[in-house]
Formats: C-alpha cells, structure tokens, sequence
C-alpha cells in the first residue's frame, strides 16, 4: 500500500541547483529558444486580459511547453536521452505536454476567476494564488509522469500528491509568477530592455522550480513503489 512522506523541501531545493549546475550545458539550451520567445511577446505593446492578451496565451503556451518538457528531460532522463539542440523539434509528446499546458492554464484562469463571483468581498490577490496554486499542485505530477512514460492521468497525479499539497503549492505558483504575472507587469510598467531583463531572469527562477518539481516526481513515484511501513 502506498504511504507516501512529505516531501524533504531543503533536500529538492539543494539538489536542484545541483541538477542546474551539473546539467548547465544542456538546460540552458533547452531553454534558450523558449526564453527569446518569451521576452518578444512581453514587449508586445498589447498585453493583459483583453482579447488580444488571451489571443497570446496559446502561442505563450508553446515556449511555456517547450521550457518544461526540456527541463524535465534533462532532469528526469538525463541530456544523454535527447537529442540536444537549439531549434526543439515538435512531436507526439510535445502536442500531448502542450494540451496538458494549456488545460492547467485555462484552470488556473477559473480559479483565479472564482473569487469575482463569490457573494463576499474581494480576496487579497496573493490568497488568491495560494489557492490556485493549491489546487494546481495536486495535478502538476502529469508533467513529469508524462515524460518518463508513466501514467499521466489526473487521477493519479492527484493521489501521488496527497502527502505533499502544500509543499507542491510552491512550484505552480512559482510558475504562475515568473512566467506570466511578473513579465505582465514588467510590460506594463517598464522599458523594452528591461523587460527582457525580467524575463531572462524570471525564466531561470522557472527552470529551477521545473527541476524541482522533477526531483520531486522522483521521489513521490519512487515512495509509491516501496513496501509501506507499519
């Protein structure tokens, strides 16, 4: 029976780092076209929740993908597995990660929209990423899951998950932060040059919690495959 632990925060975090620099090669070409891709859109002039802003969600979702899939990758299976290039190629498991993007996305705008239509006065906007985030952290084990070919159904994730919510709550709001708020607001609010800059940077804080998050898999499928202790 599966009895899974909480997950060892300082132990993922330490490892982490030690993945990006072992691996710093490989992660930062993998993420080096979804980076680029990312700033041009920040320094678009037409950002927010209009149509043209939800018209970019889709097209942010590719380099969104793109990021996670190659970080995971090297994480997970190491670069010697992939064929390491500056111009990522686009398979059956690149459609399948960016369907699953795009699900959590579209997620995480209901949850963040919730709130507006409770009967009750305004939730300070950073509860109400805990909240998304809460709820996402349950379900983003499909990512790596997907990756290492095992099962990347909801369900499963969800149950993966159950020793470790809160802790997991960390990475999607994370992710929520760096790859979408921040360079929002760093468009709205700041020069072109400086966009980038936020952007660069908010894409390194993203690759870290991407490998986190795969250690994290690591650990929790690896728990789930052991013999339960009385």
């Amino acid at each position: 029976m599966f009895a899974p632990r909480p997950l060892p925060i300082s132990e993922i975090l330490l490892t982490s780092v030690k993945v990006a620099n072992v691996y710093r090669d490989a992660v930062l070409i993998v993420a080096t076209v979804p980076a680029i891709g990312m700033a041009i859109l920040a320094s678009l002039p037409f950002q927010g929740t209009g149509v043209v802003g939800l018209a970019l969600v889709p097209l942010k979702a590719v380099f969104w993908s793109l990021l996670a899939l190659g970080c995971l990758r090297v994480t997970l299976l190491g670069p010697k597995s992939m064929d390491l290039s500056y111009l990522p190629s686009w398979g059956n498991l690149e459609w399948q990660f960016y369907l699953r993007v795009l699900l959590v996305a579209v997620g995480a705008a209901v949850l963040f929209g919730l709130p507006a239509l409770l009967p009750v006065d305004s939730l300070s906007p950073w509860l109400e990423v805990v909240l998304a985030g809460a709820v996402l952290g349950r379900v983003v084990l499909v990512f790596p899951a997907l990756v290492v070919g095992g099962r990347s159904d909801w369900m499963t994730a969800w149950t993966l998950s159950s020793s470790s919510a809160w802790r997991l709550t960390v990475i999607p709001v994370l992710l929520v932060l760096t790859l979408d708020t921040v360079p929002m607001w760093a468009a709205a609010h700041l020069p072109p040059y400086l966009v980038v800059a936020v952007v660069l940077l908010s894409t390194l804080i993203a690759m870290l919690a991407m490998i986190a998050l795969g250690i994290a898999y690591r650990i929790l499928s690896h728990q789930s495959r052991s013999p339960a202790v009385p």
